[in-house]
């Protein structure tokens, strides 16, 4: 992965794709973009799985809805590098508490220095984060950004002053979920996904060269899937001193998996092959794997880091 230049940013790219034309499918699923007041892993495979409840009773009928958040995490090295650069975290989702905060990182810079930006940015966001899951809803996506804005500073002044990381920089993808809707926050290409009912929405928008050339027309989207640049980003936390931050607020409903990745995922698999894993997936921890594998089997040419949740409900009578 690369970052473009400052240099070729002032120069013409623009490195913003602001006021999103939202399709049929994004309205569809709830989804809008949220204006704010601010604008690691093993080399194996390893992963991560949480189950919460929360219990509503509906007044005077005696029966009670309980919604199950069901959470899990995975990454893998991948076929060809030796190190991996993607960092995730889940945290919260404690029982009767459904808030709870997923973060995914994948880094970039010279030697081990993506890896250590993928660390700090999970670990700086958590820190902003990670004691704030029952904030007004109203105040998230401000949080957010702050997070965001937090990382950026730490990860660009430790690249300034150490050798060997000048540059080193990663995107983010940071899923605060509430119990009714869920609010992601994006910079670079790690995405984040919704499917509901076989169909598939992607919630983000990459901040890349090949988003912006999909926008303004000069290429289609199934022709990004296979362009020489789509590993060029546009913009990345860590390598300027400030940053903006999309956010973007997705109303789920019971029924509803959430996937957040890393381009190690979307550059191996279509988005087609995504919602038919995922069709026929028995649950999250096993949807992850089966897309892990169908990355590796088309090549696994980046570290593969998911993050998948389920919305499920059920209603049942107080005795």
């Amino acid at each position: 992965k690369k970052i473009l230049s400052a240099k070729h940013r002032k120069s013409g790219w623009n490195s913003s794709v602001s006021g999103w034309n939202t399709p049929e499918s994004q309205q569809q699923f709830g989804v809008k973009w949220v204006p704010t007041s601010m604008q690691h892993a093993d080399s194996c495979v390893t992963a991560v799985q949480k189950t919460c409840k929360l219990i509503h009773t509906l007044p005077n009928k005696g029966v009670s809805v309980s919604m199950k958040i069901e959470v899990s995490g995975i990454t893998n090295v991948g076929n060809v590098r030796e190190l991996n650069e993607d960092s995730y975290a889940i945290r919260g989702f404690e029982e009767n508490q459904p808030s709870g905060v997923c973060i995914l990182a994948d880094g970039m810079g010279g030697h081990n220095a993506g890896e250590i930006a993928s660390q700090h940015a999970v670990s700086f966001v958590d820190e902003v984060l990670g004691s704030n899951y029952n904030r007004k809803e109203t105040e998230i996506p401000g949080l957010l950004a702050e997070a965001v804005s937090h990382a950026n500073k730490e990860i660009y002044e430790l690249a300034l002053h150490t050798p060997g990381q000048h540059g080193m920089g990663t995107t983010l993808v940071i899923g605060f979920i509430t119990d009714t809707a869920a609010y992601i926050a994006n910079v670079g290409d790690s995405r984040a996904y919704a499917i509901r009912d076989g169909e598939l929405c992607r919630i983000t928008v990459d901040h890349s060269i090949v988003e912006e050339l999909v926008a303004n027309g000069t290429i289609t989207r199934e022709e990004a899937f296979h362009h020489p640049q789509k590993n060029i980003i546009t913009r990345a936390v860590g390598t300027d001193p400030t940053i903006k931050t999309d956010v973007y607020e997705y109303t789920y409903l019971p029924g509803d998996i959430m996937l957040m990745c890393s381009d190690g995922l979307t550059e191996m698999v279509t988005e087609d092959d995504i919602m038919q894993i995922v069709s026929n997936g028995a649950g999250v921890q096993d949807i992850l794997e089966q897309l892990v594998q169908a990355a590796l089997n088309a090549g696994g040419h980046d570290n593969i880091t998911v993050i998948g949740l389920r919305f499920c409900e059920e209603e049942f009578t107080n005795d």
